[in-house]
């Protein structure tokens, strides 16, 4: 059991990249072509994904990823964040998805980055960025690899909050 803010969640963590993209393939989401997904951390609570941009697939008119893209690349790291606390849970479902698009991404990788504040008995995480509970993740246009130090000053292309629903520790 983890413990996020003084809630313990309920399961074991799954902190396996491989198991987690396993479940990816079997799962179809839209504009995340099979291969173009990498795990960089999925540690307990927190998780950072690279979508390595295609422009033949990724980008919009005018040069820049796509809101589509962006939000399944966001639902995606939210469910592999919601299993890092729960275990596997392949039938967690999206109650509530809000992306607030803050810049132009440049049409290089896009590197989300998430934490999970808190999770509980409620089978909800939930939260927004004002609050001290739930889900956050920011999603940054990286040409490179991720430096932690560095990311400190880069200013996100977008900005996640959601609401996850977690099955019953019977039916995960």
């Amino acid at each position: 059991m983890a413990d996020f803010g003084g809630r313990k969640t309920l399961g074991p963590s799954l902190t396996s990249a491989e198991e987690f993209l396993n479940f990816c393939k079997d799962v179809p989401f839209n504009g995340i072509p099979a291969g173009s997904l990498t795990v960089e951390e999925m540690l307990e609570g927190q998780i950072r994904l690279r979508l390595r941009v295609d422009a033949s697939q990724h980008l919009r008119p005018g040069g820049t990823i796509s809101g589509p893209v962006m939000f399944a690349l966001a639902d995606l790291a939210m469910w592999g964040l919601v299993m890092t606390a729960y275990g596997p849970a392949p039938m967690a479902v999206t109650s509530n998805l809000s992306i607030d698009f803050l810049q132009k991404p440049d049409p290089v990788d896009l590197v989300v980055v998430g934490k999970l504040l808190r999770g509980g008995r409620s089978r909800l995480a939930f939260g927004s960025l004002s609050s001290a509970r739930g889900l956050r993740l920011k999603l940054f246009s990286v040409d490179g690899p991720w430096d932690e130090e560095s990311s400190t000053d880069m200013l996100p292309v977008a900005h996640v909050t959601s609401t996850y629903s977690v099955p019953r520790k019977s039916q995960l």
